[in-house]
């Protein structure tokens, strides 16, 4: 007794096994999935993410999608994209609604003349590593930053990294100034 072969024929009608044939689909859907979640919106590094996390997706469902023709499992792996464009921006979403709920903080410390200034300065750093500096302030751990903003601890950490060696260059660019 033989066992029926469950793999469908290629395009040139030989039999090739699902994870090869995954890969050879991976390699021409990840370009062009990147190129339209661009065309969605999205810059190049997010846009690169939205498609492997489709692309997941569909190897998740390759068992079922791998004997469909190649345009059916495109179309697929298309809709499973709009799903992670529209994760993207939920996230970034969210990101920016807890900007917007720490500025009373911000705006609050801008009263106090001495901490205005270290307030300006902190104002000036990049959104995320001005998020982490606010969210630490407020007596956040490294690990709590992370599980809130959805981002590594160790990156919480690098935000954190970057947002001191900034500030202390501007700190020691003003006492320079202020000396000059």
């Amino acid at each position: 007794m033989t066992l029926a072969r469950t793999e469908a024929p290629d395009e040139d009608g030989d039999h090739e096994s699902p994870e090869s044939s995954f890969a050879v689909f991976y390699r021409e859907a990840f370009p062009r999935l990147v190129g339209r979640a661009m065309v969605r919106g999205l810059g190049r590094h997010d846009a690169a993410d939205a498609a492997q996390d489709a692309l997941v997706g569909v190897y998740r469902r390759w068992a079922v999608l791998h004997p469909q023709p190649s345009e059916c499992r495109f179309r697929y792996a298309s809709a499973a994209l709009e799903n992670s464009v529209q994760n993207v921006r939920r996230r970034w979403g969210r990101d920016a609604d807890l900007s917007e709920r720490l500025s009373p903080f911000v705006r609050f410390a801008e009263d106090d003349s001495a901490g205005g200034d270290a307030l300006e300065l902190i104002q000036e750093l990049p959104e995320r590593q001005r998020t982490v500096v606010l969210l630490l302030d407020e007596g956040w751990t490294a690990n709590e930053i992370a599980t809130r903003l959805r981002i590594g601890a160790t990156s919480v950490r690098t935000h954190l990294q970057h947002a001191r060696k900034t500030l202390n260059a501007k700190l020691q660019a003003r006492r320079g100034n202020d000396r000059g």
